[in-house]
């Protein structure tokens, strides 16, 4: 390839330089002075590349899943074009499924690359047969590394037995797991607690609970429940709990996409045209029970590579 130098330019008494339009000129064998000049290839807008982060970040989030037993329905809102709370249902060896949503502190780019590396890391180790309680220390010992002055990041694991409804969680220092029940009640799921991951070293501990037939688990992030309504009130935990227990209810046999999409519809009647001030994030999880005679519509998710003996991430001093 031609060798290709910048073509002097000339400058002003201010000793400013003047560059003048990049163009193509012939080159002078005999002075040496004049040289190609080639115009760099011009960049896509930001609007553009922006669009294509925000796909990207949407086909790594699952929105409806099926399987044996389970209905998941998932619906992500950025406050930007992309956003720092994350999403994922994984099979892990043991047959569970591991279900995670995380939220980065933060909004926009930042919150989303650091996102992205999460949602890598714990899906590598979901699929290699580490514990819930491996996955969280794993990722605050990554964070405390890679980001030790930058956001902390707050998460919901659970793993479901698809056949009994065994349920095995940990939360981070996320909003509460919340299962709503057929007739509109309303409990925590039992979760081992532990604080936000990249603040402090964590000794993570969980706990096991049982999601019964036809309840629904609620898995959010804070997006909504520090939503305001064109009331000036913020929705809360309570209020949010009661608007999804509400729709459940009436909806009870309805595809759980439908169920997710007239929450929705009832959470933007709270909210009206006051701005959000965060990413959201909503999951439904609900349990059937297993009818044999219909073949799963389950995803096939690609299997990572990850080697389970590694040593943890070291510390910066």
């Amino acid at each position: 390839m031609r060798s290709r130098r910048r073509e002097p330019v000339a400058q002003g008494s201010s000793g400013e330089t003047k560059g003048r339009p990049p163009s193509l000129v012939p080159a002078d064998p005999a002075s040496r002075s004049v040289w190609w000049i080639v115009a760099a290839p011009p960049r896509p807008p930001w609007d553009v590349r922006a669009g294509d982060a925000a796909d990207i970040q949407r086909r790594l989030t699952p929105h409806q899943l099926h399987y044996p037993g389970l209905e998941i329905a998932v619906r992500c809102e950025p406050l930007e074009e992309v956003g720092g709370d994350f999403v994922d249902a994984v099979t892990m060896p043991d047959g569970r499924l591991l279900l995670v949503v995380a939220d980065v502190c933060g909004n926009g780019l930042p919150a989303a690359l650091v996102a992205m590396s999460l949602h890598g890391i714990v899906r590598c180790c979901a699929q290699d047969g580490y514990s819930l309680g491996e996955i969280a220390e794993r990722l605050n010992g990554y964070l405390q590394f890679s980001h030790s002055d930058g956001p902390f990041v707050t998460m919901a694991c659970v793993a479901i037995d698809l056949l009994s409804g065994a349920c095995e969680a940990i939360n981070a220092g996320h909003p509460p797991l919340l299962v709503i029940q057929p007739q509109g009640s309303v409990r925590r799921l039992t979760s081992g607690g532990t604080f936000p991951l990249g603040i402090a070293t964590i000794t993570a501990r969980t706990a096991t609970d049982v999601i019964a037939p036809d309840d629904v688990m609620l898995v959010y992030s804070d997006g909504w429940t520090e939503l305001y309504g064109h009331c000036g009130q913020m929705l809360g935990i309570t209020g949010l709990t009661r608007s999804v227990a509400s729709v459940c209810r009436d909806c009870s046999t309805a595809p759980l996409d439908e169920v997710l999409n007239a929450v929705h519809v009832h959470l933007a009647k709270f909210q009206g045209r006051v701005p959000a001030q965060d990413d959201r994030t909503l999951m439904l999880v609900r349990r059937r029970s297993v009818d044999h005679g219909r073949p799963s519509t389950r995803e096939t998710l690609p299997r990572a590579s990850c080697t389970k003996g590694h040593q943890p991430w070291p510390r910066r001093t």
